[in-house]
């Protein structure tokens, strides 16, 4: 079953971008962070979301990518939520 690509508001998206900036910001000190994205579906419309926790170990803004760790891959169009103590940091800043 396939779910719709849900569109974040204004103020999701914002809140967003500021946890991706401070996260580039902080890759040096690897940080665990639960994000949750959308995962298209290859032969129909619509899709899945999809949660993976880890250290985030690079972020490429040319190509819109976020690689974990371990490896993965996520396409930063498609991140809806990123969670982690790591954030606790950006209220004190």
């Amino acid at each position: 079953m396939t779910a719709a690509r849900r569109e974040l508001s204004e103020l999701e998206q914002t809140d967003l971008n500021a946890k991706l900036v401070f996260l580039a910001a902080h890759l040096k000190e690897e940080p665990e962070v639960s994000i949750e994205y959308f995962v298209p579906d290859e032969r129909k419309a619509g899709g899945s979301y999809q949660a993976i926790v880890g250290a985030v170990r690079r972020i490429s803004l040319p190509e819109h990518l976020m690689i974990m760790s371990s490896e993965e891959t996520i396409r930063i169009n498609d991140i809806v939520g990123i969670t982690g103590a790591v954030f606790e940091e950006m209220q004190k800043e």
